[in-house]
């Protein structure tokens, strides 16, 4: 360990030196024959410089693999218990946010429920609205808000996260056991399809609310569509997603740029 640390003040040392002699370059250089002879002089310098600082960086390269392959061979690694990794779902805290430590989210918000809410067209049909907008903005917890306050004004809801590598049966299960673990729980065996079926089932004849979280791929969303009838009971879906899909949704899309 005190070696490599010495290895990289050596390093930080050569990158210092190669700069300074960079820096001590004259902008104002003489023009005519004497400037000829000192740009000569000028670049005979610096490849003597650029030669010394190559030099030294392959002497230093050498102890670089010598110490890395050293720590291969004593097996440093094993030598100490490796700490356990426990994956955390960066979006959890969003769901429990305070409202009132939330600035500026009551305009985006009150505009999705409108959106929601009074539909588009025909006021029956299916209405499906998109949040977009890079990660880290804020539109898990803008979903949340809007599905909280929805509360009520629906059959059915249920909020179910997609994420990049999605597990597409846990997911509809998610879906069915929002409603009752009880009634669907025995579901474990059933494949993609039953489960989209049974969904469908269950939705025929209800109004419901499904917030969509985190759609990374054009597959998934597909796939997941296939399970929301269009039942003429004015029920709504929302999801949120990058902005590289909105075009391949066909939604009404909200571009979310900040509170």
């Amino acid at each position: 360990m005190k070696e490599v640390r010495e290895l990289s003040y050596d390093i930080e040392d050569i990158i210092d030196s190669f700069m300074f002699s960079l820096g001590c370059e004259s902008n104002s250089k003489p023009i005519g024959f004497k400037g000829f002879v000192g740009r000569c002089l000028s670049l005979f310098t610096d490849a003597k410089t650029r030669h010394w600082i190559a030099k030294k960086i392959q002497r230093l390269k050498v102890h670089v693999i010598e110490a890395s392959n050293r720590r291969q061979r004593y097996k440093v690694e094993d030598a100490f218990p490796r700490p356990s990794r426990i994956s955390i779902d960066p979006r959890l805290p969003a769901f429990y946010t305070e409202t009132t430590r939330l600035v500026g989210i009551d305009g985006p918000r009150d505009k999705l429920i409108k959106l929601l809410t009074e539909g588009h067209g025909t006021v029956a049909q299916l209405n499906v609205v998109s949040i977009v907008g890079f990660g880290g903005l804020g539109k898990t917890t803008l979903a949340n808000e809007v599905y909280q306050k929805l509360e009520g004004r629906f059959d059915y809801r249920a909020f179910v996260s997609v994420s990049q590598k999605p597990d597409m049966k846990k997911l509809l299960r998610n879906i069915l056991c929002q409603y009752s673990c009880r009634e669907f729980g025995s579901n474990e065996a059933w494949d993609e399809q039953q489960l989209i079926n049974t969904i469908r089932h269950f939705l025929k004849d209800k109004r419901y609310f499904i917030v969509i979280d985190d759609i990374w791929s054009t597959s998934a969303w597909r796939t997941i569509r296939c399970a929301f009838p269009d039942n003429n009971c004015s029920s709504s879906i929302l999801t949120t997603t990058h902005g590289e899909l909105s075009d391949v949704l066909f939604l009404i899309t909200i571009v979310l740029v900040a509170y």
